[in-house]
């Protein structure tokens, strides 16, 4: 599918209309699943890579929260009485 082709001009018509009916998480929902579409009728190989690096990205971006936002310090159940 071209970006100057009729096929994707009729595809976004469809997926924009659908877009505005949805709210904001479904709308987020939507657009991942309908661009995992796009690029694998292109070519299976292209949705592979996307998925793939979505992957990675996600894990790194959950590596990063980590460092800049650590964990709290676990509540000790005695007391510090002496």
């Amino acid at each position: 599918m071209v970006f100057d082709s009729l096929e994707f001009a009729v595809f976004f018509a469809i997926v924009y209309a659908i877009y505005l009916c949805l709210r904001p998480r479904g709308q987020n929902l939507f657009l991942l699943a309908v661009s995992y579409f796009f690029y694998g009728f292109w070519s299976w190989k292209f949705l592979l890579l996307l998925v793939g690096t979505q992957l990675i990205d996600f894990q790194i971006s959950r590596g990063l929260d980590r460092l800049t936002h650590p964990a709290p310090p676990a509540a000790s159940c005695g007391s510090a009485s002496s």
